[in-house]
């Protein structure tokens, strides 16, 4: 997978590819609502990506094409990521 590939996808596609086809569908379309006009939409996804990218949802599953330290790391840019269009939304 490429790096300049966003984080978002990235963290999908990994979920995929490690057997978690049904989280990586709840998590992009949790995704997708960022997007929306209505803030609550936003904020309710923002809040549901930050609950699976806490270390003992997402975390905790069993990734293998990664280390867990990378997995980690992914979670975490996912996090802002999600933060970072609330917030760019709002404005």
């Amino acid at each position: 997978m490429n790096t300049n590939t966003p984080i978002s996808e990235r963290v999908v596609e990994t979920l995929k590819e490690n057997g978690h086809a049904d989280l990586a569908s709840q998590l992009d379309s949790h995704i997708e609502h960022l997007e929306s006009e209505d803030s609550e939409v936003r904020e309710e996804a923002q809040n549901e990506i930050q609950g699976m990218c806490n270390i003992r949802s997402l975390g905790d599953l069993n990734i293998e094409t990664i280390s867990y330290s990378e997995w980690g790391r992914m979670l975490e840019k996912l996090n802002r990521f999600a933060r970072r269009k609330t917030n760019t939304k709002t404005h």
